[in-house]
């Protein structure tokens, strides 16, 4: 039997919050992610480029897509709906952006802008960023567990039942 310092009701009350607070963060981390790569989106087809695992002339779409993808993913998070897949959705992302993140820095290459906030804050590719990317996957675990626990929360845009 696990002990805790708060009363059930309590804990049970904190987890939820913890819900929505993880929910928040995620959905406005992915939100400004999309925001720095939509506003440019050929600059973020030439960050696609340093890393060197696509051909040329499929950088635009990728960038393109991935964009929105992100911006996509935040407005379902923040809508709640089926919030457990959408979270599982975000570990799944953040695993291919980690492994990313490995691989290039194994390959030793240099890159001056990891692009994870497109052009709102260039940072070069380093093992820093790769904890980065593990430390967010597992926050994005963590609101998938705490989704699948209190399946029917509210979503923070519509405000109905997922």
């Amino acid at each position: 039997m696990i002990r805790h310092d708060l009363p059930e009701d309590d804990w049970f009350n904190a987890m939820k919050a913890g819900l929505k607070v993880l929910q928040v963060f995620i959905g406005i981390l992915f939100l400004t992610t999309s925001a720095g790569k939509l506003l440019d989106v050929r600059g973020f087809a030439e960050v696609l480029f340093t890393y060197d695992l696509f051909p040329t002339a499929t950088l635009l779409p990728i960038a393109l897509t991935l964009s929105l993808v992100e911006l996509l993913l935040s407005l379902w998070i923040f809508s709640g709906i089926k919030l457990t897949y959408s979270a599982l959705t975000a570990v799944v992302l953040n695993v291919q952006f980690t492994a990313v993140a490995v691989i290039s820095n194994l390959r030793g290459l240099e890159i001056p802008n990891c692009g994870c906030f497109g052009v709102l804050w260039a940072r070069p590719m380093s093992w820093g960023t790769v904890v980065e990317e593990f430390l967010l996957t597992a926050v994005c675990v963590i609101l998938f567990l705490l989704a699948r626990r209190f399946p029917g929360e509210r979503g923070l845009l519509i405000g109905r039942r997922a």
